[in-house]
Protein backbone atom coordinates (compact mmCIF):
# COMPACT_ATOMS: atom_id res chain seq x y z
CA UNK A 1 0.00 0.00 0.00
CA UNK A 2 3.24 2.22 1.06
CA UNK A 3 4.23 2.19 -2.63
CA UNK A 4 0.82 2.70 -4.41
CA UNK A 5 0.97 5.96 -2.05
CA UNK A 6 4.03 7.17 -3.35
CA UNK A 7 3.02 6.92 -6.70
CA UNK A 8 0.53 8.22 -6.28
CA UNK A 9 2.37 11.18 -4.99
CA UNK A 10 4.52 11.66 -7.98
CA UNK A 11 1.91 11.25 -10.22
CA UNK A 12 0.10 14.42 -8.65
CA UNK A 13 3.41 16.08 -8.21
CA UNK A 14 4.10 16.10 -11.67
CA UNK A 15 0.87 16.76 -12.76
CA UNK A 16 0.91 20.08 -10.46
CA UNK A 17 4.53 20.55 -12.11
CA UNK A 18 3.18 20.45 -15.35
CA UNK A 19 0.41 22.60 -14.72
CA UNK A 20 2.46 25.44 -13.46
CA UNK A 21 5.38 24.94 -16.09
CA UNK A 22 2.50 25.16 -18.91
CA UNK A 23 0.93 28.24 -17.79
CA UNK A 24 4.30 30.14 -17.23
CA UNK A 25 5.17 29.28 -20.65
CA UNK A 26 1.85 30.31 -22.24
CA UNK A 27 2.78 33.81 -20.59
CA UNK A 28 5.96 33.99 -22.03
CA UNK A 29 5.38 33.46 -25.18
CA UNK A 30 2.31 35.95 -25.19
CA UNK A 31 -0.53 33.51 -25.64
CA UNK A 32 -4.03 36.23 -26.36
CA UNK A 33 -5.62 35.11 -23.22
CA UNK A 34 -2.64 35.55 -20.49
CA UNK A 35 -2.36 38.74 -22.57
CA UNK A 36 -5.35 40.12 -22.48
CA UNK A 37 -5.94 38.86 -18.61
CA UNK A 38 -3.11 40.75 -17.23
CA UNK A 39 -4.41 43.85 -19.22
CA UNK A 40 -7.54 43.56 -17.95
CA UNK A 41 -6.27 43.51 -14.40
CA UNK A 42 -4.34 46.67 -14.96
CA UNK A 43 -0.79 44.98 -14.58
CA UNK A 44 2.17 45.91 -17.43
CA UNK A 45 3.20 43.40 -19.84
CA UNK A 46 6.85 43.23 -17.86
CA UNK A 47 4.60 41.63 -14.61
CA UNK A 48 2.77 38.93 -17.19
CA UNK A 49 6.78 37.96 -18.11
CA UNK A 50 7.53 38.26 -14.55
CA UNK A 51 5.00 35.76 -13.32
CA UNK A 52 5.04 33.55 -16.59
CA UNK A 53 9.10 32.75 -15.56
CA UNK A 54 8.55 32.13 -11.84
CA UNK A 55 5.63 29.86 -12.86
CA UNK A 56 7.75 28.11 -15.53
CA UNK A 57 11.23 27.88 -12.78
CA UNK A 58 8.66 26.68 -9.96
CA UNK A 59 6.87 23.97 -11.36
CA UNK A 60 10.54 22.86 -12.39
CA UNK A 61 11.89 22.85 -8.80
CA UNK A 62 8.84 21.19 -7.57
CA UNK A 63 10.25 18.08 -9.27
CA UNK A 64 13.54 18.35 -7.02
CA UNK A 65 13.70 17.69 -3.16
CA UNK A 66 15.97 20.08 -2.15
CA UNK A 67 13.74 23.01 -3.77
CA UNK A 68 10.54 21.56 -3.52
CA UNK A 69 9.60 23.74 -0.37
CA UNK A 70 10.99 27.07 -1.82
CA UNK A 71 9.16 26.12 -5.12
CA UNK A 72 5.90 25.54 -2.91
CA UNK A 73 6.16 28.84 -1.33
CA UNK A 74 6.80 30.58 -4.60
CA UNK A 75 4.29 29.48 -6.48
CA UNK A 76 1.89 29.67 -3.27
CA UNK A 77 2.34 33.17 -2.98
CA UNK A 78 1.70 34.16 -6.74
CA UNK A 79 -1.78 31.99 -5.83
CA UNK A 80 -2.56 34.03 -3.02
CA UNK A 81 -1.83 37.02 -5.72
CA UNK A 82 -3.75 35.90 -8.01
CA UNK A 83 -6.48 35.29 -5.45
CA UNK A 84 -6.75 39.00 -3.97
CA UNK A 85 -6.73 40.17 -7.62
CA UNK A 86 -9.42 38.38 -8.55
CA UNK A 87 -11.61 38.85 -5.26
CA UNK A 88 -10.81 42.86 -6.01
CA UNK A 89 -10.61 43.03 -10.36
CA UNK A 90 -12.53 40.16 -11.09
CA UNK A 91 -15.46 37.31 -11.00
CA UNK A 92 -15.09 36.02 -7.51
CA UNK A 93 -16.53 32.72 -8.76
CA UNK A 94 -12.96 32.17 -10.85
CA UNK A 95 -11.14 32.10 -7.71
CA UNK A 96 -11.98 28.18 -7.69
CA UNK A 97 -9.05 27.76 -9.38
CA UNK A 98 -6.20 29.11 -7.48
CA UNK A 99 -7.44 28.00 -4.38
CA UNK A 100 -7.45 24.40 -4.93
CA UNK A 101 -3.94 25.17 -6.57
CA UNK A 102 -3.03 26.79 -3.20
CA UNK A 103 -4.29 23.92 -1.02
CA UNK A 104 -2.23 21.19 -3.24
CA UNK A 105 1.13 23.63 -3.01
CA UNK A 106 0.52 23.64 0.23
CA UNK A 107 0.30 19.45 0.45
CA UNK A 108 3.48 19.84 -1.16
CA UNK A 109 5.07 21.52 1.07
CA UNK A 110 4.10 19.75 3.93
CA UNK A 111 4.74 16.59 2.41
CA UNK A 112 7.97 16.76 0.26
CA UNK A 113 10.84 16.54 2.91
CA UNK A 114 14.25 17.98 1.86
CA UNK A 115 16.94 15.26 0.36
CA UNK A 116 18.59 14.25 3.90
CA UNK A 117 20.97 10.85 4.05
CA UNK A 118 20.11 8.61 1.56
CA UNK A 119 18.96 4.99 3.19
CA UNK A 120 19.71 1.86 1.97
CA UNK A 121 17.79 0.75 -1.57
CA UNK A 122 16.57 4.18 -2.17
CA UNK A 123 17.91 6.57 -5.52
CA UNK A 124 18.85 9.78 -5.95
CA UNK A 125 15.28 11.32 -6.26
CA UNK A 126 14.24 9.85 -2.82
CA UNK A 127 12.29 6.79 -4.36
CA UNK A 128 12.35 3.52 -2.83
CA UNK A 129 13.22 0.57 -5.31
Amino acid sequence: MKKVWRIAGWVGLILVAILFVQAGVLKLIGETMSVEGFKAMGFPDWFRLLIGLLEAVGGVALLFRKTARYAAALLGAIMIGAIVTILTVGNPPDVAFPAVTLVLLVLVGLLRKPAGPRTAGETKLGIGR
